[in-house]
């Protein structure tokens, strides 16, 4: 009888010691996934600055080309069509900048999200009350065949 209690406590612990190697194992795991969504997140704010800079330069080649052709036929650019035309294009771009800082901001936040879920499930992959309960549930299970 004693042999098979013995047995049973030795498959137990060793359960519980590689539950406990693998716990560590999927906590660093995450820690790697939480610096690599950190980097994604910079990357996404990175993007955003430069996505913006860019239609920054584009609307302003398109402003300057259309005052420039207003100018060359001899209209005025502070009166009538051609300043709704001008308005228009400011309002277009106006619409292109917040679209580029939504983005950018949601895919920094969902990047910066995700790492803060990784980082919190491998504190709780490598905290000694998770591990012990599942040790001992390991025990108590063992116990209970």
């Amino acid at each position: 009888m004693a042999i098979p209690i013995a047995m049973m406590a030795a498959g137990a612990f060793l359960t519980a010691t590689s539950n406990y190697m693998a716990n560590r194992a999927q906590a660093e795991t995450e820690i790697d996934n939480a610096i690599f969504y950190e980097r994604q997140a910079a990357f996404a704010r990175q993007a955003k600055s430069r996505e913006a800079l860019l239609s920054r330069r584009k609307f302003s080649a398109t402003l300057g080309a259309q005052i420039g052709a207003f100018a060359k036929g001899g209209v005025s650019v502070t009166e009538g069509s051609s300043v709704g035309v001008l308005a228009n294009t400011l309002a277009k771009q106006s619409e292109e900048l917040d679209a580029i800082i939504k983005k950018g901001d949601l895919d920094s936040d969902l990047a910066l999200g995700r790492a803060a879920q990784a980082r919190s499930r491998a504190q709780t992959l490598s905290s000694t009350s998770f591990n012990v309960m599942q040790g001992v549930s390991s025990l108590l299970s063992a116990g209970g065949r």
